[in-house]
């Protein structure tokens, strides 16, 4: 199964003074928006926290998730560590049972670094090539102690898999084995504590000793041995690299902006966004299947970066990046709804309205543009009942 593509959040509105911004880490979502100018007359604001989930919501992989219950942590357990053995004859082989579980576990592994540092044995054959050295990777993984059956370190608790460059991972002895996979492939790895941290671990939580990965490849990205074209190429030179490269250093961006966009880095997230779309828009395109092709990766990163403007209360910034994925595709009720937010959040309420119904009209099920047509609704009341106030000695001004 293909990744599904691509990052999307749809967060109810949430309303910052023009003072300052309030990043999203701090924030949570509310039901309803609050009304500034009720609290800047000293009145106080009741509000609800909306705990549901957004049903619009996707992510960009399919094993992000959840961290696990109790079933699926004991599903991460490996007896093996512990020195469990329940073949027979294995029991019965008193040199056997006189090793440690990792001295056992050693037996038959292939040595990929020539000195025993680096041990690997394949579980589950992957397809493909080898990944490439200039590749950039996504990977699960968990890592095991000698004598304990819990993972120290697992992207699977984390409920979302690793991305490296390969020669940029935590440690020596993760690029080593991971160089040498191919996707879909899961291995087992012993590395020797020189190929870890040395001596630099911190126990409990960081071992200094020998460890036991088990990898699975979900995926990678090879970026060609050119490298980073933003930083090796001048900006003609770019232009002249093929498609086929430029699409998959485009995409390799991609992958990674998502992975901090999860992270609710949206800066650094928009920045990955932006540098894959000028890489494109760059294209020079042979045919009608690379601009086909190239289309739809624009869209995903339009409506990406609208996502992340939208996130960051840069409203006009979220409208032109929807407004791009418009141009590709004029009936996405995704970027109805951005572009109904933001308007929103402008206090444009009729531009809000006509953008919502759109999105409503194109996606008619979504429990998100109902609830946002909803919030429009209760902040345009608001803002009439603001500008009409009985009170004629006293005209109060809407605050957008």
């Amino acid at each position: 199964m293909e990744d599904p593509e691509p990052v999307e959040s749809f967060e109810d509105l949430m309303l910052s003074s023009n003072d300052g911004y309030v990043p999203n880490r701090y924030a949570v979502n509310l039901k309803e928006g609050v009304d500034l100018a009720q609290l800047r007359r000293g009145e106080g604001a009741f509000f609800e926290i909306d705990e549901q989930n957004n049903d619009f919501h996707n992510s960009d992989d399919e094993d992000t998730g959840p961290y696990f219950d109790s079933e699926q942590m004991f599903q991460q357990l490996n007896h093996e560590v512990l020195g469990v053995d329940d073949d027979e004859d294995s029991v019965n082989d008193e040199e056997n049972n006189s090793k440690t579980p990792f001295e056992k576990m050693a037996q038959g592994m292939e040595d990929l670094t020539g000195d025993g540092g680096v041990l690997k044995k394949i579980i589950r054959q992957g397809t493909g090539p080898v990944v490439p050295k200039t590749a950039t990777v996504r990977f699960h993984s968990n890592g095991y102690k000698e004598f304990c059956d819990e993972p120290y370190d697992s992207s699977r608790f984390r409920g979302k898999p690793e991305q490296m460059r390969l020669g940029e991972g935590a440690f020596p002895g993760l690029d080593i084995g991971v160089s040498t996979m191919r996707k879909g492939e899961l291995s087992r790895f012993l590395f020797d504590k020189e190929y870890v941290f040395k001596d630099l671990g911190c126990e409990p939580r960081v071992p200094g000793a020998t460890v036991m990965w088990e990898v699975e490849l979900l995926s990678f990205v090879d970026h060609g041995p050119e490298g980073d074209l933003e930083s090796n190429f001048p900006e003609g030179e770019r232009r002249k690299a093929s498609f086929e490269h430029l699409m998959a250093v485009a995409n390799g961006d991609r992958e990674t902006g998502n992975d901090l966009y999860k992270k609710k880095l949206y800066h650094k997230a928009f920045t990955k966004y932006s540098r894959a779309t000028k890489l494109l828009e760059e294209c020079r395109l042979q045919n009608e299947d690379e601009e086909n092709m190239m289309n739809q990766v624009l869209l995903k990163l339009y409506s990406n970066m609208s996502q992340c403007a939208l996130d960051q209360n840069q409203e006009a910034r979220c409208i032109k990046y929807a407004r791009k994925v418009l141009f590709i595709d004029p009936k996405n009720p995704k970027a109805f709804y951005k572009m109904g937010k933001a308007f929103m959040k402008q206090g444009e309420f009729d531009k809000a309205r006509d953008n919502l119904i759109k999105a409503r009209r194109y996606c008619p099920g979504s429990k998100d543009i109902r609830d946002a047509l909803v919030t429009l609704d209760n902040l345009s009341h608001r803002h009439f009942t603001l500008l009409y106030n009985t009170n004629p000695k006293k005209a109060l001004i809407p605050i957008h």
